[in-house]
C-alpha cells in the first residue's frame, strides 16, 4: 500500500515532486523578493 504523499518503493519520484514543490516555491519567494526590491 503506497501513499501518494510518501511512496515507499518509488523514492526518486517522490523526491522529484518534492524538488519541484521546492523549486516553484524558490521561484515565488525570488519573484517577489525582486519586486519588493524594485519598489524600494
Amino acid at each position: 500500500m503506497t501513499s501518494p504523499s510518501m511512496p515507499c518503493g518509488n523514492d526518486s519520484s517522490g523526491i522529484t515532486a518534492f524538488t519541484t514543490m521546492m523549486l516553484s516555491i524558490n521561484q515565488t519567494i525570488s519573484c517577489a523578493g525582486a519586486r519588493d526590491r524594485s519598489f524600494v
